[in-house]
């Protein structure tokens, strides 16, 4: 009978082929002789099955959830003339630890995309025990036990355990975000309704948008009605930071009520950018220019020289320029109420 007597190592759950008396019969065993497989230990929980007819020289384990251990396997041979040969061999089972690498965001900067910390992996394994394979995005990379990354992408492990040969592995994918860099601009400026409208310069996130310190949405724009100064948050859902930014929503008072009870006292454009230069020019119904001042700095209290105007309707016009000094011209009226 032909049969190995080395110690062999195996994985848990590991499926094994085994064979005696494999150059005799065809392979088939020596002829007349019938072969009785077992595993000589209480603790095996797996299955023998032949892989030819039964009682033959051949079979297969599944050695399923059998722990981890030392096994014996014994073959009995009984021949033609019912003569029986017993031969053993000594199966070590090992289970070798999981490595278990989880997917992760890691934070970048806006405008370069390079990692602000640099992640470390960890196997958790000795080695002095395993050997190892690391893989970025299917090229190997490093034979570290552990391995720091500076780059987004799928890394897999595969560690090798030196005595029993048994491997594991295990992949993580590496996501970047950021906190956003971004504008602001109202469209439609003096129109009843208008548009502050976020866009975005750069970033590797995802992300939302709050107004006034208001619920976050989706939508990158807010539809308001009121002149004035807002803020806009951005920020990344992946917790990689925010920014806020100030938008100008300009508009002017369509009445105002100059009584000195201290309410509407006084007409002016609202929500004006503070680095706008701008000059407003009232005048009557007639064209008669009335007042003109910069809106930075004064008002208008419903005066000609000193004296108090009639309520009526006035015209007004304010010439502008915005940051990058681009001229504008805004022409409309308003009303004067006592």
């Amino acid at each position: 009978m032909h049969y190995s007597y080395a110690q062999q190592n195996i994985c848990v759950g590991s499926i094994t082929n085994y064979k005696v008396d494999e150059l005799e019969n065809g392979g088939n065993g020596t002829l007349g002789s019938t072969y009785q497989w077992m595993v000589v230990n209480p603790l095996f929980q797996g299955i023998i099955t032949f892989t030819s007819p039964p009682n033959t020289n051949a079979i297969s384990i599944n050695w399923l959830n059998t722990p981890p251990g030392t096994y014996t396997l014994k073959v009995v041979e009984t021949n033609s003339v019912a003569c029986n040969s017993v031969q053993n061999m000594q199966i070590s089972i090992f289970n070798i630890p999981q490595i278990d690498l989880s997917d992760q965001i890691v934070c970048v900067h806006p405008a370069t995309g390079q990692f602000i910390n640099p992640v470390l992996l960890q196997s958790g394994l000795s080695n002095t025990q395993y050997s190892f394979q690391w893989f970025h995005d299917g090229v190997l990379i490093s034979n570290n036990s552990n391995l720091v990354v500076t780059t987004s992408g799928n890394y897999t492990i595969i560690a090798t355990h030196l005595l029993s040969g048994c491997t594991t592995t295990s992949s993580a994918i590496i996501s970047i975000s950021s906190e956003p860099i971004a504008t602001v601009s109202v469209d439609n400026p003096f129109n009843d309704t208008q548009l502050i409208q976020v866009t975005l310069v750069s970033g590797f996130g995802e992300y939302e948008y709050a107004l006034n310190n208001g619920s976050f949405q989706d939508a990158a724009n807010f539809t308001v009605e009121e002149p004035g100064l807002y803020q806009v948050t951005v920020r990344d859902k992946n917790f990689c930071g925010e920014i806020t930014l100030t938008a100008h929503v300009i508009n002017y008072p369509k009445f105002f009520t100059p009584n000195n009870d201290g309410y509407n006292d006084f007409w002016n454009i609202i929500g004006l950018p503070p680095n706008y230069n701008a000059k407003v020019s009232i005048f009557d119904r007639y064209g008669k220019l009335l007042y003109q001042f910069n809106p930075k700095y004064s008002n208008w209290n419903g005066q000609y020289n000193n004296n108090s105007v009639p309520s009526t309707d006035y015209w007004f016009t304010i010439d502008y320029s915005d940051e990058l000094n681009r001229k504008f011209t805004f022409k409309s009226h308003f009303s004067l109420i006592r």
